[in-house]
């Protein structure tokens, strides 16, 4: 099955977001910051399924992750790791840092050739400058380790917002399978990022023994970030 990972941010780009997507026809799609209204106009404008996760609210507007997909979710889940969707969808504003966001592990199981794939996705909170780790994206990464290590399979695709190369991305590639290409340099877009080039790889996609990634590639001209498409089977 195919898989479609973006952080589109927000509602700047949803023209490159909507052909990246009808180009490539994907099965599965996770994806970061994207308002709640929009969430629904992408379930309708692709006639798919969709579970969402609220991440802060901006200017009055809930932003958050998601999981759309072709078949039906036979189950999800919300895994907090920092605050709780109530305590985010209730309040009035959102400042970095990220501590007043409602970060979490946004899973669903989906059903394809008679087989259960495990999907997840998550938004790390982001850190200033983004090349170095902080103790507060540590004290978060405890949390949302300890929930990974009691899954039995998963895919993981996301924003970690902490670059290969430092301690926590580092961390997540010694116990799954990093399936970024090793000679990647960045996920992010320098002609639309608007800080322009950046050497960091931080848009992840994780696997567990139980799952086979193949044909990967990075998609430039979708966002700030690049688009990550691959291809997944279930192997065990």
């Amino acid at each position: 099955m195919k898989l479609i990972q973006i952080n589109i941010e927000g509602d700047k780009h949803f023209d490159l977001v909507y052909d990246f997507i009808s180009r490539e026809n994907p099965d599965v799609i996770t994806m970061q910051e994207i308002f709640e209204n929009e969430f629904e106009k992408f379930k309708s404008k692709y006639s798919i399924y969709g579970v969402y996760a609220p991440l802060y609210i901006i200017n009055g507007r809930t932003i958050g992750t998601a999981i759309f997909c072709k078949t039906e979710i036979v189950a999800h889940n919300i895994e907090s790791y920092l605050k709780s969707v109530q305590e985010v969808t209730n309040a009035n504003s959102f400042s970095f840092p990220m501590s007043d966001a409602h970060c979490s592990l946004l899973s669903a199981e989906i059903v394809h050739n008679d087989q259960i794939f495990n999907f997840m996705t998550t938004h790390f909170p982001v850190n200033y400058p983004g090349s170095k780790v902080s103790d507060f994206q540590r004290e978060c990464f405890k949390k949302m380790d300890a929930i990974l290590k009691n899954k039995k399979d998963f895919i993981l695709s996301g924003d970690t917002n902490c670059p290969r190369g430092t301690e926590l991305f580092d961390s997540l590639a010694k116990d799954y399978k990093d399936n970024i290409p090793k000679d990647a340099v960045t996920t992010i877009d320098e002609k639309i990022h608007r800080a322009g080039f950046m050497p960091y790889v931080i848009d992840c996609l994780f696997t567990t023994s139980e799952y086979k990634v193949t044909n990967v590639k990075l998609v430039s001209g979708v966002s700030d970030h690049l688009g990550i498409v691959a291809e997944i089977e279930k192997v065990i």
